[in-house]
């Protein structure tokens, strides 16, 4: 684990809702691995108090990109970096997705939670790329699309953009048309409402799985406590030191759910 003082290199949009910020670093880019997450402290003061979250987009050579969306203070200020500024950023921290090759692979993202799930592309081959978006200011370009382009499936609320509704209906039909659904693998990353979706298909199908929590977690390394997830086999843990990537049969879905 490193605390790095970083510089930017980029920080644009690439849709009205979206943005990448990347710098170099060449210890994290070769250290971290797909479900890990670093935390950013963007301004030298106590205001605000805790650095923020954020999972790796992308990774090339040693250029690290993330993808966020301006929603509270934190990220407002990061939206103001510009080219040369710095920062810290602490990690890697957190678990890391477990690799499949003998099972069909099927990633499924809402919001930026896509981003985990794009840098575990890099990695990991895989049948299908399923996000959902609330319209489509929200929506990742699919020119940012690792593979091929042809695996992407897009849901969108208002059906602006892909498959109207939500993404976990095109998930539901997929399963229903596979033979042998116990031979899928899911990952998936985005708010609470998606994953408590994706997590009751998968077992009304028999499917295994990991998701990765998107909790507040302050501290990154379980000290403060208040990113608490109830788990079946060690019953309340830190999702930042236990988590953020858990396997999708092990998590308490009603405490998930009260959590949301």
């Amino acid at each position: 684990m490193f605390d790095l003082l970083v510089k930017v290199k980029d920080n644009k949009k690439i849709s009205p809702d979206l943005w990448v910020l990347s710098f170099d670093s060449e210890k994290l880019a070769q250290t971290i691995v797909p479900g890990q997450f670093l935390e950013f402290k963007v301004r030298n003061s106590t205001d605000p108090f805790l650095r923020r979250p954020f999972s790796v987009y992308k990774i090339k050579n040693n250029t690290i990109e993330i993808l966020y969306e301006v929603v509270g203070e934190g990220t407002h200020l990061m939206s103001e970096l510009q080219p040369g500024d710095t920062f810290l950023s602490l990690g890697p921290l957190g678990t890391t997705f477990t690799p499949q090759k003998n099972k069909k692979v099927i990633m499924v993202g809402g919001g930026v939670g896509a981003a985990p799930l794009v840098f575990l592309a890099q990695k990991q081959d895989f049948d299908s790329m399923m996000l959902g978006f609330r319209g489509e200011s929200a929506v990742l370009p699919l020119s940012e699309a690792i593979g091929d382009d042809n695996k992407w499936v897009y849901a969108t609320n208002d059906g602006s953009v892909g498959h109207k509704g939500f993404i976990t209906q095109p998930l539901e039909e997929l399963f229903k048309q596979e033979d042998s659904p116990e031979n899928l693998f899911i990952y998936s990353c985005g708010p609470n409402p998606m994953l408590l979706e994706v997590a009751r298909i998968c077992q009304q199908y028999g499917v295994d799985g990991e998701v990765s929590l998107e909790e507040r977690m302050g501290c990154g390394v379980g000290a403060c406590l208040g990113c608490a997830v109830l788990t079946k086999s060690k019953g309340y843990v830190p999702s930042c030191k236990y988590g953020p990537v858990f396997n999708i049969q092990d998590l308490e879905l009603d405490e998930l759910k009260n959590s949301g």
